[in-house]
């Protein structure tokens, strides 16, 4: 186990401390001997799919035989989730090294810059082959783009954290471009009109060389609904079967190939036997996770209105009954308008975190016409949805990452490792 100094002092590590600017992070790691120096990295930044991208990708080059770091937030279970080399999270002793070693810099960090040179102290110091680094909020003035890339990567870019990115799409989607590097790959996947013509302008203010999805790669979903085809500057696949469920999964895997192809071009050599197989034994739990049972369950980190609107998609027509909880600062209204469109019946249940919504003002903020009922644990909750859903019926259980790990706890799916099985 994780000794709890550890997770204590990672924990007293408040919010309050966030502050916009990258001059913190950047003495941090000067202090550390610039740790990201020493090994090859990309970032993965947008508003949803981030982490899915990373295990993609991270997949594929553990099969083709690299030694690949993977840093991605939040986590599921246990911080240790957070940084992975080869799907072994940090070990209890080496996390608690990292701490005192990031400690000793003297810098007054974050919880997600602090988070972010552990890893790269982590990461340099198993001399990794490559590492996945995912952004942590936005894009400008994210502790991961303290670094030095070789390739920048945008997923979908949504009306999110408005108040520390933009009141509208195209600010977003300037504060997301920001991660890229003069002369060097941006790809763009899922982004929408408006944020990509964004993100165009400020990659050619900039000089990088953007690789847009629809233009530059492109993929569909073959007649079996099962697999699909990706098209890209080197590569043209097909009967391509994601080991991450969801339709929403096709973008991210196309974005993940692109990735990749680009990295294939940089000497990262891999067939494509390889990356079919690095594909299909990608592992992301949380995502479109299907507990099966009867009812169904369906566990799912969607957390804003344009991951909800995928699940919908991905869920296809099913007698749905949601067990929902949320934070406070998630578009609650939004959220659950389209839920209730697939299906009107919804458990809340309490969230055990500071930022958490209460069950009465969730209630409040729920669209009108929605059949609403409360519990007071998860455990009560699941319980209550399940016989509101019947034996035919679908339970799934959105709005929060911590939502889904409680879920996944109670059904005794709770594993505290996010990259399945080695």
């Amino acid at each position: 186990m994780i000794r709890p100094s550890a997770l204590a002092y990672l924990a007293g590590l408040k919010e309050s401390r966030i502050r916009p600017g990258l001059e913190r992070i950047q003495r941090a790691l000067d202090a550390l001997g610039s740790p990201h120096l020493n090994f090859p990295h990309l970032i993965v930044g947008g508003t949803n799919g981030k982490g899915s991208v990373v295990a993609l990708a991270g997949s594929v080059l553990e099969t083709a035989g690299f030694s690949v770091g993977c840093f991605t937030s939040p986590h599921l279970h246990g911080f240790e989730e957070r940084i992975v080399i080869n799907r072994e999270p940090v070990n209890p002793e080496e996390l608690q090294d990292l701490v005192e070693t990031v400690k000793a810099c003297g810098v007054e960090l974050s919880y997600f810059e602090f988070a972010t040179a552990m890893a790269l102290v982590h990461f340099s110091r198993h001399h990794v082959d490559i590492a996945l680094l995912e952004v942590g909020l936005g894009g400008r003035w994210d502790a991961t783009n303290a670094t030095d890339p070789m390739i920048s990567v945008i997923t979908s870019v949504e009306l999110d954290h408005k108040e520390w990115l933009g009141e509208n799409i195209e600010k977003i989607g300037v504060e997301k471009a920001m991660i890229l590097r003069p002369g060097r790959p941006l790809i763009v996947n899922g982004a929408g009109p408006a944020a990509l013509e964004a993100i165009l302008a400020t990659a050619q203010s900039f000089n990088a060389i953007p690789l847009i999805g629809g233009r530059d790669f492109s993929c569909g979903w073959e007649p079996s609904g099962r697999t699909m085809w990706f098209k890209g500057r080197r590569w043209d696949l097909s009967v391509i079967s994601p080991g991450l469920p969801g339709l929403f999964q096709m973008e991210n895997t196309a974005t993940a190939l692109a990735t990749l192809e680009c990295l294939a071009e940089k000497g990262f050599s891999m067939d494509s036997g390889v990356v079919i197989r690095g594909i299909a034994g990608a592992r992301w739990p949380g995502r479109f996770h299907d507990l099966g049972g009867s009812p169904k369950i369906i566990v799912d980190a969607a957390h804003n209105p344009a991951a909800v609107r995928w699940l919908i998609r991905s869920l296809g027509e099913k007698k749905i009954v949601w067990l929902f909880s949320a934070f406070s600062d998630k578009d609650i209204e939004v959220m659950t308008e389209a839920m209730a469109a697939a299906g009107k019946d919804f458990v809340l249940v309490p969230m055990d975190h500071p930022r958490a919504c209460p069950l009465e003002e969730m209630k409040k903020r729920m669209k009108s016409g929605s059949r609403v009922t409360t519990a007071a644990t998860v455990a009560e909750g699941l319980k209550l949805a399940s016989s509101l859903a019947g034996p035919e019926g679908t339970v799934v259980a959105a709005g929060s990452i911590h939502l889904a790990a409680k879920v996944l706890k109670e059904s005794g799916s709770g594993k505290k490792d996010p990259w399945g099985d080695r």
